[in-house]
C-alpha cells in the first residue's frame, strides 16, 4: 500500500498500489458533529482526484463504533451521499449485524449499490472480481 492519500485522528485514505481501488480506513477515535467537516470534509478532498467511475470504494469501520442517533446521522447524510456516490462498486466492512443493517439502510435511503461485508479480505475479493469482469 502506498501511503495515505489523507490522514487524521478519525481515518485514512489510501489508493492501493496497482489497483483503482480506494481503502478507506476508520480508526477507533468517535467522530462528534463538531467533527464532521474536519474529516469527512477532509477524505472528500482526498477523494476528489480519483476516476470514480472507474474505481471502486472499500471502507473499513471495524475499530470504531457506528452511531445512529439522530443529529449525527442527519448531519452526517450528506457527507455520506457524497463520498458514495459515482464509484463502480462500494463495499463496507462492519463488525457487527446491527453494523451490516445500518449499511443496508443507508444504502436504500441513498439508492445507493453498496455491499456489507465482515472481513475485508472478502470485500476486496468482490472489488476485484467486479473490476475483472468489466
Amino acid at each position: 500500500m502506498t501511503p495515505p492519500l489523507m490522514e487524521n485522528e478519525h481515518l485514512s485514505v489510501f489508493a492501493l498500489t496497482g489497483e483503482p481501488i480506494v481503502l478507506v480506513v476508520r480508526k477507533p477515535t468517535r467522530t462528534e458533529l463538531g467533527d464532521l467537516e474536519r474529516v469527512w470534509g477532509a477524505a472528500e478532498r482526498a477523494l476528489s482526484t480519483v476516476d470514480r467511475g472507474r474505481s471502486c470504494l472499500l471502507i473499513d469501520v471495524t475499530a470504531t463504533v457506528g452511531r445512529n442517533d439522530e443529529d449525527f446521522e442527519q448531519a452526517f447524510a450528506p457527507f455520506r451521499q457524497r463520498l458514495s456516490s459515482g464509484w463502480l462498486e462500494m463495499a463496507l466492512v462492519v463488525s457487527t449485524l446491527p453494523g451490516k443493517f445500518q449499511v443496508q439502510r443507508y444504502a436504500r435511503e441513498d439508492d445507493a449499490r453498496v455491499t456489507a461485508f465482515d472481513q475485508r479480505e472478502a470485500a476486496l475479493t468482490t472489488l476485484r472480481r467486479a473490476l475483472a469482469s468489466r
